[in-house]
């Protein structure tokens, strides 16, 4: 049984929902025979990879969907070793770069180098609703409950479209999650996190509970569960981050918000992404300690 974000994922230029004149201006385009390189841009969740698909299968049909994964090996030209992993059709190939750092061009140089060598690419073979951002999430949410054939109160699909944090995917996730809890739902009842998000909140609880070298390899070890279920360093490090604060005062919210802007630009440079987390930790537990050690001495 297929997730409804799954389920109710736009397949072509045709079914998507929002921005249908970008959508026809993509379809003129192809059809023209001149189409040129883009850039795509958007927060998490807002149909970024579904828009590519459809334009995808538009050029390519459905081969496009018939994909396979292959681990990869990139010698830079400081001869470092980069492994990468792909995902991708005879017509296209899906790579996260965030994985590779600074060696982002290069890898991407290659990848296209092997594509040109390797593949000879044939290309011949509504609703619009307008208002805020938070306003049209839950209206999609609304269209889905809809194709379900179940109610859903209009409060509840605000809450959810504001807890999901702009997150359309992320929003339909909790939809369904709704639906499954508690039937027929009610404007008030409980939206439930996604599960590794309350694992981050539970590792944050960890941390502010004792700040010890033995608790710092317990929360390590709940950092590399994380991150081995595919889950960013840039999300971890920033989901600490809005859980730890809700415990500081503003002078310690401040330094705190520096480290973990620290650690998130070196994060991004391309080194382990497991290093900079655990040194963000055991930094907030050296500034946390110190700040109840003086919080203890001024009431004496």
């Amino acid at each position: 049984m297929n997730l409804w974000v799954d389920k109710y994922r736009p397949t072509s230029l045709d079914k998507l929902d929002y921005h249908k004149n970008q959508a026809l201006q993509l379809k003129n385009t192809v059809n023209q025979g001149d189409f040129p390189h883009l850039l795509v841009f958007g927060p998490p969740g807002s149909g970024k990879k579904t828009r590519i698909y459809c334009l995808l299968r538009h050029i390519f049909g459905n081969g496009v969907d018939k994909m396979k994964i292959e681990h990869l090996s990139i010698m830079t030209p400081s001869k470092k070793k980069v492994d990468i992993t792909t995902l991708s059709s005879n017509y296209h190939t899906e790579v996260n770069l965030n994985d590779v750092g600074i060696y982002d061009r290069i890898v991407v140089q290659e990848l296209i180098k092997n594509v040109a060598q390797m593949h000879q690419v044939d290309v011949t073979g509504q609703w619009d609703f307008k208002g805020n951002l938070g306003t049209r999430l839950a209206a999609q949410e609304y269209n889905v409950c809809k194709s379900e054939d179940i109610t859903m109160p209009e409060g509840l699909a605000m809450r959810i479209a504001q807890k999901s944090r702009r997150n359309l995917r992320l929003a339909i996730l909790m939809c369904e999650a709704c639906k499954t809890r508690q039937y027929p739902m009610t404007v008030d009842q409980e939206i439930q996190e996604p599960d590794w998000r309350v694992f981050i909140q539970n590792t944050a609880k960890e941390i502010l509970k004792e700040q010890t070298p033995q608790q710092i390899l317990k929360v390590r070890d709940r950092m590399y569960t994380l991150y081995a279920q595919g889950i960013h360093g840039e999300v971890i490090i920033k989901g600490l981050l809005n859980e730890l604060v809700k415990n500081c005062d503003g002078q310690l919210k401040v330094k705190l918000a520096a480290q973990a802007a620290e650690k998130e630009y070196s994060l991004r440079q391309g080194q382990n992404p497991m290093v900079h987390i655990e040194a963000f930790i055991a930094k907030f537990m050296v500034i946390y300690k110190e700040f109840l050690e003086e919080s203890v001495g001024d009431l004496f």
